[in-house]
């Protein structure tokens, strides 16, 4: 009794009982600090995590430029390396546009100098066909004029062996007057028709004789054109016959 509530004891108890309240407040702080330790570390942890994650976003971004970066250098290269191909390609073409107008604006000269041949050979042509046209008309003029001569005489002659002669050689005349009639009055003064001048021949030198309308003629002929240097003794010989 005396040894559990002496003084002494109640003393030792307070003393422990203080020891146990320090200790139990120590705990307590200890307690506290972990736990600011634990917050302080988790809120590390998780700004490190975050810096990481900045870090590998960052990381990737720059990754992903510099891909882009390194596409576009190549998509540049690529785009230049055309570019200039495109360039050497336009000053081919256009060179060889200017060739190709060079080439026109010589042959435009040359056209325009065979026009202008063609106009001259044209109007000379013309021309000669003209006057070709005025020879043949001028013939045919000196000739229906020897025609009419042999005419006059014919009709002053009594002998019949005479008139016959003459009758002949009027025929005769007619033959190559009607070539250079029929030369001039055509558009082709090159040749002439085959069955349209044989047959006007031949009616021309029925007309000659007494009785000649009474004469039937039969044609079979080839039709086609030929010159003058056959009309000519194609016509007297018929003439003859």
């Amino acid at each position: 009794r005396d040894s559990l509530f002496g003084r002494e004891s109640s003393l030792a108890i307070a003393r422990l009982e203080e020891r146990l309240d320090y200790e139990r407040q120590h705990t307590a702080d200890s307690l506290a600090q972990v736990a600011v330790d634990l917050q302080q570390e988790a809120t590390y942890r998780a700004g490190l995590a975050a810096e990481q994650e900045r870090s590998r976003r960052t990381l990737w971004i720059t990754g992903v430029a510099v891909v882009l970066a390194l596409l576009a250098m190549g998509a540049l290269a690529v785009f230049r390396r055309q570019n200039r191909r495109l360039v050497r390609q336009n000053e081919t073409i256009q060179s060889q546009n200017a060739a190709i107008q060079n080439q026109n604006a010589a042959i435009q000269r040359q056209n325009a100098a065979m026009e202008s041949q063609n106009a001259a050979i044209q109007t000379a042509l013309e021309e000669k066909e003209v006057l070709l046209r005025e020879v043949h008309h001028r013939v045919k003029n000196n000739l229906q004029v020897m025609v009419s001569l042999l005419d006059m005489q014919g009709q002053r002659v009594t002998d019949p062996q005479a008139l016959e002669v003459l009758m002949a050689s009027k025929g005769r005349v007619q033959a190559m007057t009607l070539i250079h009639q029929k030369l001039y009055q055509q558009d082709n003064i090159a040749a002439l028709s085959l069955g349209t001048y044989l047959r006007q021949l031949v009616e021309g030198v029925r007309g000659l004789f007494p009785g000649g309308a009474g004469v039937e003629t039969e044609y079979a002929l080839v039709e086609g054109e030929f010159g003058i240097d056959t009309a000519v003794p194609l016509g007297l010989i018929l003439n003859e016959l």
